[in-house]
């Protein structure tokens, strides 16, 4: 305990005479002042011990017990420590330390005390004339800066305990020119006048949560920090680390510059507990950890971190210009639903999953790369003419447009995508393109691809309007489980186009493939385009359609080629043809309306079944002329400028108009004609069947050339006109020809008949000829009968 007597401590001169204190064993190489306590407390001079070496212009103050502070100010141009400027000369006299001759000040505190301080009054400025190099402040609690301090060379600053801080409080202003080190152990750190200038680089740490603030007017450049708090900086000049920086915070850092740079030299190692940046400049950060991003303003952004990226539930982003985001990870921003993201554009690339979610348009520049992707926007998507995007998964897009890969010079490619837009998606894929997922939703869909475009077992699609697809090949729908609707459709492909629809099927505009199906559960058309132009389907070998019903090719202005054509429909089917008509494989329909500007003809191996009403027109048909083709219609009607032949396997009943040059009718059972029809054969009409029924009704027409029959029952024909027989006939029973005009056959005929001949006509002059016969094999001539308004000359006898 110190003495209550004792007031001074003399110098070696003195003659002062009273208890005296021990002074710690220290070299001193100039004058110094030392006083005991209660000297010191009557004087608010509260250091211990105070020395001043004039020679290198250095004041030390030492604190010893606790609660001590060192207040050093100016007064009258002289240093003062606690409201003293007296400092005792060890020579003896009294010695003013001037504040001009002040180049050190060191403060030495004792670790072993509590709540010792120091307070930097008065202008120690070289405004001021003063020039001040280096303060170093050791093992305080506190300190206050309430002055304007300008230091040449640098500031130590070392804080124990714990409550305390060194700050510069309402009037404090503190400019370094070199390194500035600041230890705050569990204190704060809080120099925010900004006026401040640390011209050098400045090294912090603090432990136990303790908070750490910094103003700069100028640039301001960490070099190592060691924060379990926050660190806030703001400068008016640029923030950023000096080389090989370490930069540790556990809270937030956050900054406010003209520009914010962290870890952008190869030796730097920068770790945030998250990040916040208002610059009006760039913000460039390159992490060693997790970046978590709270509020950032910035003309461009860059991240960079060996682990994810994310930003805080709340947060602001706000880029004016390029947001790039390059994590190992996973790269996570604006997806909380109560965080905001905007830049001009943006660029990624990351290992894994990248979600990004930005409140206005997204424009992707660049490369970017993505194990996995999700991008959402309030405005449209779009890339760069430069762009290249490759997803090695998964892409998902939910924006009002999807603009991406629509020029030659960017490019795009994922493993498969998912899309929900009100407006366009239109995506040009460098790669074959998948459509996955249950959720997509476009008013209209263009898709590109150099591959093929499928879509996934489980994928539902539905376009309100126009579906595009170009690729080498597309099949889309083909699963049982998956489901695909679109308004109308549109295909350009060099292979296959596999389309199953979950509903009506309509295509539109200008269509080709290597091969097409097309199956829908409801109707299959094409339509007529407002702008004049009909649709075009071009097909390089089969085109197969299934539907409930089938109308395609009968619009104003449309062209359909195939190379050859399958169709099944339980209803109707309507098909024109702007080429030859090849029908292949298994045909099936209620009725069908088959139009060529060429020939209609079946392969080898074709099915056609139709149940009701089958309509050819072409310039010339034939179909079933193979012994291994197929062919049944409810009734038929055919139309040519040329010849035509039919094999039917089941009746073959002739209805509505029909019309060839030559007509030649095979049917494995009758043929017949339905009432009103109307038949006219300019050629040869060669009929063969069970039983031969045409022209017999009132209200048929039937007219022909020539009629040449082979059937193994009755044949009855009425013709409107002459008939005129060729070549070889023959009927199993009762011939019977009724015709308003001649009945006779041409040179060469030979006709037989079973049982019985009956000839109704004008003229009737059958045999006559030299290599002419007509025969009736059970009963000859008695079983001829004939009537004629004219000539009658029938000749039953045929030659062997």
């Amino acid at each position: 305990m110190r003495s209550p007597s004792c007031h001074s401590t003399p110098s070696s001169n003195s003659n002062k005479s009273g208890p005296t204190r021990k002074r710690p064993t220290r070299k001193r190489t100039a004058s110094r002042l030392t006083t005991c306590y209660e000297a010191l407390e009557s004087r608010q001079l509260l250091a211990a011990l105070v020395s001043y070496n004039a020679g290198s212009g250095e004041l030390s103050i030492d604190l010893t017990d606790n609660n001590d502070a060192a207040i050093v100010d100016v007064s009258a141009g002289n240093i003062s420590v606690n409201g003293s400027i007296d400092l005792d000369s060890s020579s003896g006299g009294v010695l003013t330390a001037a504040a001009d001759d002040i180049r050190r000040i060191t403060v030495n505190g004792d670790v072993t005390k509590a709540n010792q301080r120091v307070e930097l009054n008065g202008d120690m400025s070289n405004v001021a004339g003063r020039d001040l190099t280096t303060v170093t402040i050791d093992a305080v609690n506190r300190v206050d800066i309430a002055g304007d301090y300008q230091l040449s060379n640098r500031l130590d600053v070392r804080l124990v305990g714990t409550g305390g801080e060194i700050n510069d409080g309402d009037t404090g202003r503190i400019r370094v020119a070199g390194e500035t080190d600041i230890r705050a152990n569990r204190n704060d750190i809080v120099l925010n006048n900004g006026n401040n200038d640390f011209a050098g680089p400045v090294l912090v740490s603090n432990t136990e949560g303790a908070s750490i603030v910094f103003a700069d007017e100028n640039d301001f450049v960490l070099a190592s920090v060691f924060a379990s708090g926050d660190l806030q900086v703001f400068s008016v000049g640029n923030i950023s680390d000096s080389t090989d920086a370490t930069i540790s915070v556990d809270g937030v850092g956050r900054f406010n510059g003209a520009s914010v740079n962290f870890g952008n030299d190869v030796g730097d190692t920068i770790n945030f507990g998250s990040f916040q940046a208002i610059s009006t400049g760039d913000v460039f950060l390159s992490e060693s950890s997790n970046v978590v991003l709270t509020n950032v303003d910035a003309q461009n952004l860059t991240i960079t971190t060996s682990e994810g990226i994310f930003d805080s539930r709340l947060s602001n982003i706000d880029v004016e210009q390029l947001a790039t985001f390059n994590g190992t990870s996973r790269i996570r921003i604006g997806e909380n639903g109560t965080d905001t993201f905007n830049a001009g554009s943006v660029n990624f690339n990351s290992v894994g999953h990248v979600h990004i979610w930005e409140d206005s348009g997204t424009s992707i520049v660049g490369s970017n790369t993505a194990a996995s992707m999700n991008l959402y926007s309030t405005g449209d998507i779009t890339d760069a003419d430069t762009a290249s995007i490759n997803v090695e998964m998964i892409s998902g897009f939910e924006a009002e447009n999807v603009l991406l890969g629509d020029t030659e010079t960017d490019e795009f490619n994922t493993g498969s995508l998912y899309f929900y837009t009100p407006g366009d998606f239109n995506v040009s894929e460098n790669s074959s393109t998948q459509i996955t997922e249950t959720k997509n939703e476009a008013q209209r869909l263009f898709l590109t691809s150099t591959g093929a475009i499928t879509d996934a077992v489980t994928a539902r699609t539905n376009v309100q309007l126009l579906a595009q697809f170009t690729a080498d090949s597309v099949n889309i729908g083909d699963q049982v489980t998956d489901e695909f609707n679109a308004g109308s459709v549109t295909f350009d492909t060099v292979g296959q186009f596999q389309f199953s629809e979950d509903s009506a099927t309509n295509i539109v505009g200008n269509n080709s493939a290597g091969n097409i199906g097309v199956t829908s559960v409801g109707d299959i058309t094409n339509v007529y385009n407002v702008d004049g132009n009909g649709a075009t389907i071009t097909v390089d070998t089969v085109a197969s359609f299934s539907g409930a019903n089938i109308d395609l090719g009968n619009e104003v202005n449309d062209t359909l080629n195939f190379d050859a054509l399958q169709f099944n429909s339980v209803g109707d089917v309507s098909i024109a043809e702007d080429s030859d008509m090849v029908l292949t494989l298994a045909n099936t329909a209620n009725s069908a309306i088959l139009q060529s500007t060429g020939t209609i003809e079946d392969v080898s191996t074709a099915l056609i079944n139709v149940v009701s009403v089958t309509q050819f027109v072409g310039t010339s048909v034939t179909i079933g002329d193979f012994e291994t083709d197929q062919f049944n219609a409810g009734t038929l009607s055919v139309q040519s400028a040329g010849a035509v032949f039919i094999t039917e396997n089941s009746d073959l009943v002739l209805t509505g108009t029909n019309r060839a040059a030559a007509m030649t009718l095979v049917s494995s059972g009758n043929i017949i004609d339905a009432p009103e029809a109307d038949t006219v054969v300019t050629g040869n009409l060669n009929l063969t069947g069970s039983l031969l029924n045409l022209g017999n009704e009132a209200t048929d027409v039937l007219t022909f050339g020539s009629l040449t029959f082979d059937s193994t029952g009755n044949t009855n024909v009425t013709s409107d006109s002459d008939i005129e027989l060729r070549g070889n006939s023959q009927t199993g029973d009762i011939l019977l020809l009724t015709a308003t005009g001649n009945i006779t056959d041409f040179e060469q005929a030979r006709t037989e008949v079973v049982t019985r001949a009956i000839f109704e006509g004008v003229d009737v002059i059958i045999g006559d000829l030299a290599d002419d016969c007509f025969d009736i094999l059970n009963g000859g001539a008695a079983n001829l009968f004939v009537t004629s308004t004219g000539t009658n000359d029938v000749t039953v006898d045929c030659p062997e």
